[in-house]
């Protein structure tokens, strides 16, 4: 195995994963997941551009010129939307952030990271919603004399009642929904370990109820 050129950068990149984003800054896993997967493209962009082994990487190369032409190589090379680059951009800057606060990497070359700004991007505009009619329509098509049935017609619910991303809903636990009569609540804990509570409507406290009784929990 070949010699790490610069073994503190490589020490600083564990610490920064496994402790400082989740124990001192609480990121989420897929938060986490995402720096770990901006570390390893800007490694991929260096072996790709400059030929560099990732056991050649130092912590020199996190400089204004190569972030900026890793940004234009997500948009370029990889095709990636400018959203994924703006969401690159601030992992990048995060990490050389805690570099240059652990004394790590250099002020100015920290201060010029900093200095890359975000693409704008051009806003959506929705043409087309989905109607209350709509809606009813797709409430309509599970076969709920089936247990699956039932279970597809209340998280399709769900997802409409809360206004909860579908990953929120794929994390959630019986505990995150508290029922009082006919009426419920839903916790939520969002991107950037943001907390919430939902009131969810009679009608989709029912449809729990009933995915409760058929699924026995």
């Amino acid at each position: 195995m070949k010699k790490i050129k610069d073994p503190q950068l490589f020490k600083s990149i564990k610490i920064f994963l496994t402790v400082y984003l989740p124990i001192i800054r609480i990121k989420s896993p897929n938060t986490i997941d995402s720096y770990r997967d901006t570390l390893n493209l800007f490694s991929g962009f260096l072996k790709d551009t400059k030929d560099l082994s990732l056991n050649e990487i130092t912590t020199e190369y996190f400089n204004h010129d190569n972030v900026f032409s890793f940004l234009e190589w997500l948009e370029t090379t990889r095709k990636n939307s400018i959203s994924t680059r703006n969401q690159r951009l601030i992992s990048i800057r995060s990490f050389c952030r805690y570099l240059a606060g652990e004394n790590i990497l250099k002020f100015d070359a920290y201060s010029q990271i900093q200095q890359i700004d975000k693409k704008p991007v051009s806003e959506r505009v929705l043409k087309d919603i989905l109607s209350i009619s709509d809606i009813k329509l797709i409430l309509k098509m599970p076969d709920i004399s089936k247990k699956m049935g039932i279970r597809d017609r209340f998280y399709i619910a769900l997802l409409y009642d809360s206004g909860c991303l579908n990953q929120e809903i794929l994390d959630l636990r019986l505990s995150n929904i508290q029922v009082n009569g006919d009426i419920s609540n839903l916790s939520v804990v969002g991107k950037g370990t943001k907390f919430r509570v939902i009131p969810l409507s009679k009608e989709v406290t029912a449809m729990f109820k009933q995915y409760i009784v058929n699924y026995q929990i």
